[in-house]
């Protein structure tokens, strides 16, 4: 295989008579390669983003995997380049899912799985409550007792950045879809509906870095290599109000 050029990291990488492979060009497109030869071969209306992730039982047709929420899966037929959407990933609750990983697709195309990752509607914060130390000065700071605090978040709602190509800028008026990858930028809200099991109000306002983090991250694979698994960098606030909107502070 060319340099620079790897294997898909899917579990149908290989076609079904072991001849040919799907892998990622350095440019982050796939392809198919000849096993034996190492000749390439392009697939045929693939779409920018698009990933292909597996054959179909017949060796005819690939699978192309959209990363979005909710994430679409083509089927594209190898010799006319034809192609519609086979499946669109849509969970139940919604709420708070920012990504939805390729789908493992059984070889007859009856049965599939994947996982995705959502942020949790309910937060737990654990805080030093800085009040004692105002109050018994620095000789306290050690006998400082340490609390959880229980925030209840509902109504949570993830906003990605539309696109990242600016000459897209005030000229497409159609929804965009970015992949989830390292170093997207993220803003999310919330309702503030209770403190510590009691009604309360406010707003939780956070950002977020994608840093899809990976030991096995590949080229292509959207995934920066690393010794560890991350997902994503958070920083919130959050402005707590009573049931009765009266101001008590940030966090």
């Amino acid at each position: 295989m060319p340099e620079g050029v790897s294997p898909a990291s899917y579990s149908q990488a290989v076609s079904p008579d072991g001849r040919f492979v799907l892998a990622v060009d350095a440019d982050g497109s796939s392809a198919i390669y000849s096993i034996e030869t190492g000749e390439r071969k392009p697939i045929l209306r693939m779409e920018p983003g698009e990933q292909a992730i597996g054959w179909t039982g017949d060796g005819e047709s690939v699978y192309a995997y959209r990363p979005s929420v909710p994430a679409r899966v083509y089927q594209i037929e190898l010799k006319s380049g034809r192609r519609k959407l086979w499946k669109e990933l849509v969970l139940p609750d919604p709420a708070g899912i920012y990504f939805i990983r390729p789908p493992h697709i059984s070889s007859d195309g009856k049965s599939y799985a994947y996982n995705y990752s959502r942020l949790n509607r309910l937060i737990n914060m654990t805080r030093n409550i800085a009040l004692a130390v105002v109050i018994c000065g620095f000789p306290c700071l050690a006998k400082t007792p340490s609390t959880t605090l229980q925030v209840d978040v509902d109504n949570y709602v993830l906003y990605n950045y539309d696109t990242f190509d600016t000459t897209q800028f005030g000229t497409n008026p159609t929804s965009t879809s970015v992949p989830m990858k390292t170093y997207n930028y993220h803003i999310s809200i919330g309702d503030i509906v209770a403190v510590g099991g009691k009604p309360a109000k406010g707003t939780l306002l956070c950002t977020h870095t994608m840093f899809v983090l990976s030991p096995t991250a590949t080229v292509g694979s959207m995934k920066a290599i690393a010794d560890t698994s991350r997902a994503m960098m958070d920083d919130c606030s959050l402005e707590i109000l009573t049931d009765g909107g009266v101001a008590v502070g940030t966090i």
